[in-house]
C-alpha cells in the first residue's frame, strides 16, 4: 500500500506537468513515527526499484532525525537507494559529517532535504552534501550562501563541540561574503575571527580593519 500511494503521488504530479527527480520514502523513521522497520524499508524500494513509473527517479531515505543513526538506516538498503539521507536535529557534528563521507564512498548523493541551520550547508559543502532544501524561511543569509557557493570558498572554520561553522566565499559576481551558522538544537555561543591580510576591509559596513570578531548565539544563522 505504501509503494501504491508514491506511485499515485507520482502519477498526480505528472499529470500537473512537474518532473519527479526523487523520492524519499521514510521521513525521521528513527524518531517514532511508526512508519516502519528497516526492514519494511527495504521491501518497499525494492517494489519501487521494480516499478516503471520510477524508471530514472533516483530513490533516497531513509531522512532521520538524528544524524548519530544515520548510517545504522543507510547501510542496509543501500544498494536500493541512490541517495543518501539525514536531517540534523539531534546527533554530533562527526556523525553528520561522516555519514556524507560514507554516502560519498558509497557512490550515493548525499542529500539533507530538511535544512534547519546554515551550518548544515557550510559544513555540508566542505564535506560533500551534494543538494539540501530548506526547512521553513528562506531567509536572506540561506538564499546568499546558495548563490555565494556557486563561486569560490576562500575560508572555513568550524567548532565541532559547538556545532557551529564559519566560511567566507567569493560570489560569482565578485563579492566576497562571510558566513556562520550554528545548529538549532546543539548550537552553542562561538566567536569566530575574520581577517584581511593584506589591507583593511568593512566588514558590515563598519572599518576598515584588517579584523572582526563575530559572535553567533547557539542556533543563529549571519
Amino acid at each position: 500500500r505504501w509503494a501504491q500511494a508514491m506511485e499515485a503521488a507520482t502519477l498526480a504530479f505528472r499529470d500537473h506537468g512537474k518532473t519527479i527527480v526523487s523520492a524519499a520514502l521514510f521521513n525521521e523513521p528513527d524518531y517514532g513515527w511508526n512508519q516502519g522497520t528497516v526492514q519494511n524499508l527495504n521491501d518497499i524500494l525494492g517494489l519501487l526499484s521494480a516499478n516503471p513509473q520510477f524508471s530514472g527517479v533516483a530513490l533516497a531515505g531513509p531522512s532521520t532525525l538524528n544524524c548519530d543513526q544515520a548510517n545504522a538506516w543507510y547501510e542496509p538498503i543501500k544498494a536500493r537507494v541512490q541517495e543518501g539521507t539525514t536531517h540534523q536535529l539531534g546527533g554530533g557534528f562527526d556523525s553528520y559529517v561522516n555519514f556524507y563521507a560514507n554516502v560519498i564512498a558509497s557512490g550515493d548523493k548525499p542529500v539533507n532535504e530538511e535544512v534547519h541551520n546554515l551550518v548544515e550547508v557550510i559544513a555540508g559543502a566542505e564535506y560533500g552534501l551534494a543538494t539540501a532544501i530548506w526547512w521553513g524561511t528562506a531567509e536572506r543569509a540561506r538564499g546568499d550562501f546558495v548563490k555565494a557557493s556557486d563561486g569560490v570558498r576562500l575560508g572555513y572554520a568550524e567548532h565541532r563541540p559547538r556545532f557551529s561553522a564559519a566560511a567566507v566565499y567569493r560570489a560569482p559576481s565578485g563579492a566576497v561574503q562571510a558566513f556562520l551558522g550554528g545548529s538549532e538544537r546543539q548550537g552553542q555561543t562561538t566567536t569566530y575571527r575574520f581577517f584581511s591580510r593584506d589591507r583593511k576591509v568593512f566588514y558590515d559596513g563598519q572599518g576598515p580593519a584588517h579584523a572582526r570578531n563575530v559572535t553567533i548565539n547557539g542556533d543563529q544563522d549571519r
